[in-house]
């Protein structure tokens, strides 16, 4: 008797419905129709986002091609200028 006495509330228990919360199918659906509008549309930003990833990587690629460039010509100069500064050096001695 006292197993039974002890069983009966885990008994009672376990026949609720897990989760009652008190809502209604219909609220359960409008819940289940917001996340998938929510997915929807964290799904297109994220689509828009790795767009402008895409633009801002290309144009990224851009500025570098043009640093390269520029720093190439710097170089090129420098090398030019340090010539002519040993050159103006060489003939002062």
């Amino acid at each position: 008797m006292a197993a039974l006495t002890i069983a009966s509330p885990f008994m009672l228990w376990s026949a609720l419905p897990l989760g009652a919360t008190g809502a209604t199918q219909g609220e359960v659906e409008s819940r289940i129709e917001r996340g998938k509008s929510a997915e929807k549309s964290l799904a297109s930003a994220a689509a828009r986002l790795e767009k402008l990833e895409s633009i801002a990587a290309k144009g990224v690629a851009v500025l570098e091609r043009r640093q390269a460039e520029a720093q190439a010509e710097l170089d090129r100069y420098q090398a030019k200028l340090d010539r002519t500064e040993a050159r103006i050096k060489a003939s002062h001695v």
